[in-house]
């Protein structure tokens, strides 16, 4: 299944792992938890990144994608 989020970027360094974060709320509407990986597209380029949660950097619609 496929859902659109607007990506935001955040200048954290997570070492050279791909981690997305997202907001509870929005992990709960797509059945992700802390941990799981999904698979990200963009412009017909893929990664697959580890999820984590956030309360501050992204809003509801959002995924927060670290620059690495």
């Amino acid at each position: 299944m496929q859902y659109k989020f607007r990506a935001k970027p955040i200048d954290v360094s997570t070492g050279g792992k791909s981690i997305i974060v997202l907001t509870e709320e929005d992990a709960k509407d797509i059945d992700v938890s802390p941990m799981d990986r999904v698979k990200l597209t963009f412009e017909n380029r893929e990664t697959v990144a580890i999820v984590d949660f956030t309360k501050g950097y992204v809003q509801k619609g959002e995924v927060g994608v670290f620059l690495d």
